[in-house]
């Protein structure tokens, strides 16, 4: 039987592994700024005033959940996706997750790891994103000095809409993410379990039956795995690898995109 809860602590396992993978290739390297974004829809997305409980004027009903959700992740895509110092391409790895006001509207919370001397560029294209998605002045940008503590300001963010053991806040945040198809965590994947494989994993019952460990951590944990995809267009093949001491199997995966 599908036990939704548990379901939901293995999304949560997944992405605080990878996220946890990408701060510590942060640390290991050496020279990245880390920022911290909030981005918030406008005011007319909100039917009513968060100070005064009063119907606001600025309120479109065709600004819904799904639109605002749209809105945050197109602005998302263009800040990470589209940087470019003199013309080039700037590689910037993330962490986001997704979580609802009280009013169910979705706002978003990300991690921003660059290259320090990209950090005001960086800061600047965010601002310049923002404009162009009409989004005003419903952000915020802060930076973490302490770079080992940027997986702890998105835990707690998770953590609040995560906790199985508070059924009503579970149900309501679960209910909320399954209807308005909502993609709750995303991150840059390194040599991390990508999200289709972590699935195929978690619902192989040959692998995961009788197994009184958690199947992820014992897989991530014993096997070398190799992921190589092939572009349909392009046909360009990139390959991923996870590599870990004294293997006892290798998982080879191949996928198309």
């Amino acid at each position: 039987a599908h036990d939704e809860k548990k379901y939901r602590q293995d999304d949560y396992f997944w992405f605080m592994y990878n996220q946890k993978l990408l701060e510590n290739k942060i640390l290991e390297e050496g020279g990245y700024t880390t920022l911290f974004l909030t981005l918030t829809l406008p005011s007319s997305f909100h039917k009513f005033s968060k100070k005064t409980k009063r119907y606001n004027k600025n309120y479109n009903e065709n600004d819904t959940i799904e639109n605002g959700y749209k809105k945050l992740n197109t602005t998302f895509r263009d800040i990470y996706k589209d940087f470019k110092v003199n013309r080039k391409f700037v590689k910037v790895y993330y962490s986001k997750i997704f979580e609802p006001h009280s009013n169910f509207t979705p706002h978003l919370h990300c991690i921003l790891y660059v290259k320090s001397e990209f950090k005001d560029n960086l800061i600047q294209h965010i601002k310049k994103q923002i404009l162009k998605n009409e989004l005003g002045k419903s952000f915020e940008i802060e930076e973490i000095k302490d770079l080992s503590r940027s997986s702890s300001y998105l835990l707690k963010y998770v953590r609040k809409n995560t906790k199985v053991e508070d059924e009503e806040t579970f149900r309501i945040f679960n209910g909320w993410k399954k209807a308005h198809k909502i993609r709750v965590f995303t991150c840059s994947i390194l040599n991390g379990l990508e999200r289709f494989l972590y699935k195929k994993i978690k619902n192989n019952t040959n692998i995961t039956k009788n197994l009184k460990e958690n199947p992820i951590i014992k897989i991530l944990n014993e096997c070398n795995i190799n992921i190589v995809t092939t572009c349909k267009t392009t046909k360009q093949v990139k390959t991923k690898t996870n590599i870990v001491e004294n293997p006892k199997f290798t998982i080879n995966v191949k996928k198309e995109r």
